[in-house]
């Protein structure tokens, strides 16, 4: 059976890796005395599978991963020992089995990603021109570093024009709310563009002020063609 997972990255766990909250998950699940599956071959590993990495440094309300059981196991039982055996920071949410024959993987079905960012040493004034003057430019680019030579990416065909949210209620492209920017981008397995991409456009075009290494990003969905992913 596979079993589906929503689980939390909070401020304890903000400065780990994709890598090492994959492995603070398995060691959890093994604490946890489930029955997980594993690889044959020389070196096994847990068949535990990821929708989309986190960036250093940044939280999330939804992360979604696979997990491959070997055994029978009720959801409710699942729930209440893995949750004991997971460390601060990271909560399980919610799980599902998947029907039986479930091809789909999480990350072919991840298509937009909904973003909030804090905006230090800049007012709400300011971040509101900014929003608007993004929103009605026509060409802006960021610069991707290679290992032989920087790539440019054009940013707005990128960002979601209509984003509908589990709440069903619609939002911009880029909008503020309570304080904090609001931005829902494309994701594709052939690239997505970065969420800090769109930040830099924003320091270099519209908000110099912006202290880029001070603002906190945090995802709060992924979702496929405007639904829940989970």
């Amino acid at each position: 059976m596979v079993i589906r997972m929503e689980l939390t990255k909070g401020a304890p766990v903000r400065y780990i890796s994709h890598l090492d909250y994959a492995g603070l998950l398995q060691r959890a699940i093994r604490r946890a005395q489930i029955p997980a599956a594993y690889s044959e071959g020389f070196n096994p590993h847990m068949k535990l599978s990821f929708a989309s990495a986190l960036p250093l440094g940044m939280t999330a309300k939804s992360v979604y991963a696979d997990l491959e059981l070997k055994k029978q196991m009720p959801v409710g039982k699942f729930c209440a020992v893995l949750n004991e055996a997971l460390l601060p920071g990271v909560m399980l949410l919610r799980a599902v089995i998947l029907p039986e024959g479930k091809k789909e993987t999480l990350a072919s079905l991840a298509t937009q990603a909904v973003y909030l960012a804090t905006l230090p040493n800049v007012t709400a004034e300011e971040a509101e021109r900014a929003v608007a003057e993004f929103n009605a430019a026509q060409g802006l680019y960021c610069e991707r570093e290679k290992k032989v030579k920087s790539k440019k990416r054009h940013v707005k065909p990128q960002v979601v024009k209509k984003t509908l949210l589990l709440d069903d209620y619609l939002l911009a492209p880029l909008s503020l709310e309570n304080g904090l920017l609001r931005l829902s981008l494309k994701v594709s397995q052939g690239g997505s563009i970065k969420p800090s991409e769109v930040l830099g456009v924003f320091h270099d075009q519209f908000l110099p002020q912006l202290d880029l290494a001070d603002v906190m990003l945090e995802r709060q969905a992924l979702l496929h063609d405007d639904k829940s992913i989970f």
